[in-house]
């Protein structure tokens, strides 16, 4: 059963909100009273599809989170927000005797570049109009923990772990909180949708077969880590982490 919040007049910036958790974190957020949310995301459809299921409260944002200035230009005119999110990543499985430099910007472009980028700009807003508000990354168990066919998705989780930790005691003078996420492998389009099905799938039952808990991680389940982050229940929770990993780290 999820924790019900009251997020009532709030407005949310949700990056990759069109699939897997992003999605839930979106529709949760909405069904907490949040009067506007704005979804980064590339692909049209599963914007054009957020927008008719969440007509006027879901606006989306088209957009690679790759590109530095452009993010900048459109991010800036969307004013203040209560909340980011920065939940956009990709998994890039590969083995580490076939990783490329191409591999490697490609995979910290999207899973830390674009939280600095992103974040810079929506604090600055927060800053500007006096708002307080918090900001929550998407990490991952594998920011410390590491598993065949991931190395370079575990360098980028672990950055954003030590990032947050930055981050937060940089922008606390500004009433700005920053915290992250840190889930174990959940049942989403980064691990059904990928192509390299035998990578993914070692990772998959790896990592649930190190789980104390064994039942597997849903996407509600970390959402309500995110909703708890965000509301004043954890307004004395700061540059810190919620594992979400059904007991991973005590095996």
């Amino acid at each position: 059963m999820s924790v019900k919040y009251d997020f009532t007049g709030h407005t949310v910036l949700v990056t990759g909100g069109g699939k897997g958790l992003g999605k839930t974190i979106v529709s949760k957020f909405i069904e907490a009273g949040c009067s506007s949310v704005y979804v980064v995301e590339k692909d049209t459809n599963l914007l054009k599809e957020l927008e008719q299921e969440f007509p006027v409260i879901v606006k989306g944002v088209p957009m690679d989170v790759t590109n530095w200035d452009e993010v900048q230009k459109v991010v800036e005119t969307l004013g203040p927000v209560n909340h980011l999110i920065n939940n956009a990543g990709i998994p890039e499985p590969e083995d580490f005797m076939e990783i490329t430099s191409e591999g490697i910007d490609k995979i910290f472009a999207v899973n830390f570049k674009a939280i600095v980028n992103i974040s810079q700009i929506v604090s600055r807003e927060m800053i500007k109009h006096g708002k307080k508000g918090s900001i929550v990354n998407i990490s991952s168990v594998l920011d410390d923990r590491v598993i065949k066919g991931l190395s370079m998705y575990t360098c980028t989780k672990a950055a954003v772990t030590a990032l947050t930790k930055s981050m937060a005691l940089e922008l606390a003078p500004h009433n700005i909180r920053v915290n992250c996420v840190r889930p174990s492998v959940m049942l989403t389009h980064l691990i059904t949708g990928e192509s390299k099905q035998e990578i993914a799938m070692h990772v998959f039952n790896t990592l649930k077969n190190r789980q104390v808990t064994q039942s597997v991680l849903t996407v509600e389940q970390t959402t309500d880590s995110v909703l708890f982050l965000c509301s004043d229940a954890s307004s004395m929770v700061n540059g810190s982490s919620i594992l979400v990993d059904g007991g991973l780290y005590t095996n």
